[in-house]
């Protein structure tokens, strides 16, 4: 019950912010909807940042601050032309509208829908980095009840974007239950299937072609992989085509866009940031062509209406982003190091970035994961379906397919065609020469499939109908023959064992099985001797969040801690036995449990350690 509230609240808190964002443009349902998610993660950027110095960060207090948008949307509308009775009616409309635009190949998306939404209801959350900083952090959030920085061995855990996190907060803390993580990046795939078809057409493209953007986007194996995933990089795709979408009323030759707007887009742009540095890349040129329509509206409007748009973004952006642009400043060099292998220096390095082009064309092709080990220095351990790395060959094939119809029909092309089109293959470059090849990289690539149906304008060149209805079909067919298998094979959570009988538990060590036995060690300690204190002394790469959510549940408390520490009454650690205790406390002693296997991510020593909690310096709680 309490889990079906949680997602109630949740659908509703969406459902506002897309009216909300309604109300300044009249703009296709899905792209509304983008706009929508990124208003979302705004406002529980902000609940978070109010909540958090006062450590009243908990299910209780983001339920009452999820109750806000709902109820200031009602009354709205209810004070609005028309009040509620008109409301509802314009709604309907919209959604009839946002079925109609994705035409009856929409349906074709269907079964595939189906098949990723048992998927995920039916596995816990099992994805590595999940396992170690995105769902540890969240259970580390619950609780301190604050999102500040805490002590921890895992660094990316305080440094990376936590935007998609806050919503993954507010579904966990409410649900009191992590069953509905794998929901929050199943409803940004939604999105970005729904979202192809409009922004398509808004490239120019004619609406029977458009109609085939769905699903080709929606079927791309690295898309399909993550929608039942607990990362973040679908979430970073709909707030890529948020920023997009937000930047059109400054992108028009004439721009009339209204104070709304500037401040929508101040609000969209940081929950992107916030979410994952790769939307803004993706968006980039887009954004700066916006900045030209920026410029130009503000030296039309009036000077009292052009500060307060101006000051009023800048101060919406700030006050969504800067804590995390507090944190990044005062990262220390360990921290900042966890991203170098990953992404360019600001200048310099073009022997590898033009050697990151040059990959980035057989990126897609099969084999090429071999490829991109290699290039990484590691050896191809990953089955050709896992979430971490993935070929996408078809889709590969539709955009060089468009950028060929752009470069033949290039005079022929309406302007707007011409221009999505640069600036579709200007966000691609961009993306080569700011992320490192790495064998991870097409999963940061998900924001340039998002916007992907950008490329499609040109595709009114081929005649006749039947032939481009015909070639587009077939691609769309292929794509979603290798969707369907990479949901049926997805490494982690194989779509024909959902229902298998299985230990729910068991999906957390999906990837890390050697981490099970000491886990379970420190649990049955602290059960045994009535320890409700789990110290943590863990490596980056180490699974942080079973422990800690299981131990939850039970009403044990975990921290990560350094050094000689009196806190804790069991230890677990992987970077070498516990320090002597100190004087008047009780000595460790090693619990028995099964050890990792050599080569399995263990380093010096792992191994868990109690000691009773009866000592007498051990504060009492």
């Amino acid at each position: 019950m309490q889990v079906t509230a949680a997602a109630l609240l949740f659908l509703a808190d969406l459902a506002s912010f897309t009216w909300i964002a309604s109300r300044g443009r009249r703009r296709p349902l899905p792209l509304d909807a983008a706009i929508g998610l990124g208003l979302f993660v705004a406002w529980q950027a902000l609940v978070v940042s109010v909540l958090s110095p006062f450590a009243a960060v908990n299910g209780v207090s983001l339920a009452v601050a999820s109750v806000i948008p709902p109820g200031g949307a009602l009354l709205w509308a209810r004070h609005g032309p028309g009040g509620i009775a008109a409301t509802l009616p314009r709604a309907a409309r919209s959604v009839r509208w946002a079925a109609r635009a994705q035409g009856w190949t929409g349906a074709l998306v269907a079964p595939l829908a189906v098949l990723l939404a048992v998927v995920a209801a039916a596995y816990a959350p099992s994805n590595w980095d999940s396992m170690t900083y995105h769902l540890a952090r969240v259970a580390h959030w619950i609780q301190h009840g604050s999102v500040a920085p805490y002590e921890t061995g895992i660094h990316r855990q305080n440094l990376y974007a936590p935007g998609a996190e806050y919503l993954l907060l507010l579904l966990q803390a409410t649900a009191d239950s992590d069953r509905l993580a794998n929901g929050l990046q199943f409803l940004a795939w939604l999105l970005v299937a729904g979202g192809a078809a409009p922004l398509a057409r808004l490239s120019g493209a004619p609406r029977a072609a458009a109609s085939w953007a769905g699903p080709v986007v929606a079927s791309a194996p690295m898309l399909v992989l993550q929608a039942t995933s607990t990362q973040n990089d679908l979430v970073a795709a709909v707030l890529a085509l948020a920023a997009v979408t937000a930047s059109l009323p400054f992108l028009h030759r004439r721009p009339r866009p209204r104070l709304v707007d500037a401040l929508t887009l101040g609000a969209v742009l940081a929950a992107a940031f916030l979410v994952k540095v790769s939307a803004i890349v993706c968006a980039a040129p887009v954004l700066a062509v916006c900045t030209v329509g920026v410029a130009r509206t503000l030296r039309s409007w009036p000077p009292r209406r052009s500060l307060a748009g101006l000051l009023g973004a800048t101060g919406i952006a700030l006050a969504i982003a800067g804590p995390q642009l507090a944190r990044m400043a005062r990262a220390d060099s360990r921290s900042v190091a966890i991203t170098a292998p990953f992404v360019f220096p600001l200048l310099g390095e073009w022997g590898a970035r033009a050697e990151g082009l040059r990959v980035a064309f057989v990126r897609h092709l099969p084999g090429s994961p071999d490829i991109l080990a290699d290039l990484a220095g590691t050896p191809a351990a990953l089955p050709r379906f896992h979430e971490d790395l993935a070929v996408n060959p078809v889709q590969a094939g539709f955009a060089l397919a468009g950028i060929l119809l752009l470069v033949l029909g290039w005079k022929r092309l309406a302007l707007r065609t011409r221009w999505a089109g640069v600036l579709m293959v200007s966000a691609w470059l961009l993306f080569q020469v700011t992320f490192r090849s790495n064998p991870w990289i097409s999963r940061l690539e998900t924001p340039l499939f998002a916007l992907l149906p950008a490329t499609m304008g040109a595709w009114k060149l081929v005649r006749p109908r039947l032939a481009q209805q015909v070639i587009l079909g077939a691609m769309a067919t292929l794509a979603l023959v290798i969707g369907v298998a990479a949901a049926i094979h997805n490494a982690p959570r194989p779509a024909l064992q959902a229902f298998a009988l299985r230990e729910p538990v068991g999906d957390y060590y999906v990837n890390r099985p050697d981490q099970r036995p000491m886990h379970d060690a420190a649990l049955d300690a602290a059960v045994q001797i009535g320890c409700r204190r789990i110290g943590l002394v863990i490596g980056e790469d180490t699974f942080d969040y079973p422990l800690t959510w299981r131990a939850m549940s039970q009403g044990i408390e975990v921290r990560h801690v350094s050094g000689p520490d009196p806190w804790p009454c069991i230890l677990v650690s992987d970077q070498g036995p516990p320090p002597p205790a100190g004087p008047g406390e009780p000595a460790w002693q090693p619990v028995p449990h099964v050890p990792s296997r050599p080569g399995a991510g263990a380093t010096v020593v792992a191994g868990v350690w109690a000691r009773h909690p009866g000592g007498s310096s051990l504060p009492r709680r």
